[in-house]
């Protein structure tokens, strides 16, 4: 099992670094690219969002904890500050689009305020 997440592990940061464009070099977009580059980019997409997902949901969960305790504290007064809190938590990307790796998109973390 152990040598299984090694492998994995390889193939995800093989990914990262052949998909990531480099200056001067325009990748194509998700769409745009080849069958075979497609299935790369999606297997890598799916392979990251493995480990990005439960880390957004967590964080999510936390910040709406958090958004939670400063109404409770507050008595009801802070609830923009609390909104803003927990927006900033459970906004932003949910999971890696293939785009993310030939650079045509950003990972949003975080929500906006």
């Amino acid at each position: 099992m152990r040598q299984f997440h090694s492998v994995l592990l390889l193939f995800c940061i093989a990914c990262a670094l052949a998909f990531t464009p480099s200056t001067g070099f325009a990748a194509p977009s998700f769409e745009q690219s080849s069958t075979p580059r497609q299935v790369l980019l999606g297997t890598g997409s799916g392979l990251v969002s493995l480990v990005y997902t439960p880390a957004k949901f967590l964080y999510a969960a936390g910040s709406t904890l958090t958004g939670g305790l400063i109404l409770a504290y507050t008595q009801g007064e802070g609830k923009d500050e609390a909104a803003r809190v927990v927006r900033r938590g459970t906004g932003g990307d949910w999971w890696v689009h293939p785009d993310v790796f030939t650079g045509h998109r950003a990972l949003r973390f975080n929500g906006t305020d």
